[in-house]
């Protein structure tokens, strides 16, 4: 069971999982969410089902393993990977509404979703795998609640594995640095017809995510969905059967840079691109 399945990273870990002969439940906020996937990139998101469902309360985490299990059987792999992390916002700007979303998509959904799978996962000698950050060690400007709920969700992971360790159930977690995606423009992708959509993607994303790679990384590029999908499938595969409660670093050695990028790096402007890409095809939004 995979959450987040129609993110940056989640289609990519379906994938690699349904690679490695998992049946996978690929778990998405919307069914538009996997219409608009599959219209931007061709193809549906990898998986043996597809299923929607609000991260919204224990009540609905519950229902959505509910319908998993009918339908897909027991769950023996949990991958909490859906998060939020909306535009940055400073102290003075956050409200109720905006924190309680935070955590409850970040931690609690991850917990209640623990909780519900926990007889199937205990049945099955499964494990849990959390996707966490490293904004938890290297927070950006006026991002609060974004490192403080990884974090949470970090320390959620040892307390988990020290509950279901005994009882057979792995729960790791995966600190992911830079591994950037097109929602910087995906309110404008979303608004094209898909010929269009497919075509400013190509031509923008790899420039993109060659910019970010110059700061967010030390390694001489930035991350790809495919870094993190291989290190959620060994960590669900048997070669991974010691760890338990580990904090698994993915991010390229950007923990241990001595300076001290800005938020947005580099000197091309992704945004800037998009603006002059639309004008050059004359499209007006």
């Amino acid at each position: 069971m995979v959450t987040g399945a129609t993110g940056i990273i989640g289609p990519t870990i379906c994938q690699f999982l349904q690679r490695d002969g998992w049946r996978v439940a690929a778990c998405g906020q919307t069914e538009n969410a996997f219409v608009h996937h599959e219209n931007l990139h061709g193809h549906p998101v990898e998986a043996s089902g597809h299923f929607v469902g609000l991260l919204e309360g224990r009540e609905s985490c519950c229902r959505l393993v509910e319908n998993v299990e009918q339908k897909l059987g027991p769950i023996a792999l949990l991958v909490n990977n859906a998060a939020a992390n909306p535009a940055p916002t400073s102290l003075s700007e956050l409200t109720e509404k905006y924190c309680r979303m935070m955590l409850e998509t970040n931690l609690l959904a991850p917990l209640w979703l623990s909780q519900a799978a926990e007889r199937s996962l205990v049945a099955q000698h499964g494990s849990i795998v959390n996707i966490s950050s490293v904004r938890v060690r290297r927070p950006a400007s006026r991002s609060i609640m974004y490192p403080v709920t990884k974090a949470a969700l970090e320390n959620l992971t040892v307390a988990l594995a020290m509950e279901l360790g005994p009882k057979g159930v792995r729960v790791n977690t995966i600190r992911v640095g830079a591994i950037p995606g097109p929602s910087f423009m995906s309110e404008i992708l979303h608004k094209l017809p898909t010929k269009l959509a497919r075509r400013l993607m190509s031509d923008i994303l790899p420039r993109h995510v060659a910019n970010i790679g110059k700061s967010l990384s030390k390694t001489g590029r930035a991350g790809v969905p495919a870094d993190v999908a291989e290190a959620v499938a060994f960590l669900a595969s048997p070669k991974a059967e010691f760890f338990n409660a580990a904090v698994l670093p993915l991010e390229g050695g950007f923990t241990f840079r001595t300076d001290d990028p800005v938020q947005h790096p580099g000197d091309w402007n992704s945004k800037n691109a998009v603006d002059e890409w639309l004008s050059r095809e004359g499209v007006t939004l």
